[in-house]
């Protein structure tokens, strides 16, 4: 007998929110992802008000900051969060995943 695993649904985003130098997004999945603000320039330079102007797109794929000319999709974000601390970065340094937008460019590279 044979068992296969369920995929996992894929995780959307329900809310954002922002401390000082972290980008908040709760996910339908009952997770909170914490990422730093310095992977996002406009948002990190982006005066408090302008962060909180967002809409989510496609039922939380993605989230939009119309004025900021800032998306920031989920499934991305995700791959560089588990990236990221998979190998031990700090900073800025995931943000080479971030601007790659899919985990198969990511094979046999580090992201540091």
């Amino acid at each position: 007998m044979s068992s296969s695993a369920m995929p996992r649904p894929q995780p959307f985003a329900i809310d954002v929110s922002f401390t000082d130098d972290e980008m908040i997004v709760s996910l339908t999945d009952g997770r909170k992802l914490s990422v730093p603000l310095e992977w996002f320039p406009r948002l990190r330079d982006a005066s408090p008000e302008a962060r909180n102007k967002w809409r989510l797109v496609g039922s939380g794929i993605g989230i939009n900051r119309e004025a900021l000319d800032e998306d920031i999709s989920i499934p991305a974000l995700l791959t560089a969060w588990a990236w990221g601390h998979a190998f031990g970065c700090t900073g800025t340094e995931p943000r080479k995943i971030r601007a790659s937008r899919t985990a198969s460019s990511l094979v046999g590279t580090h992201p540091c």
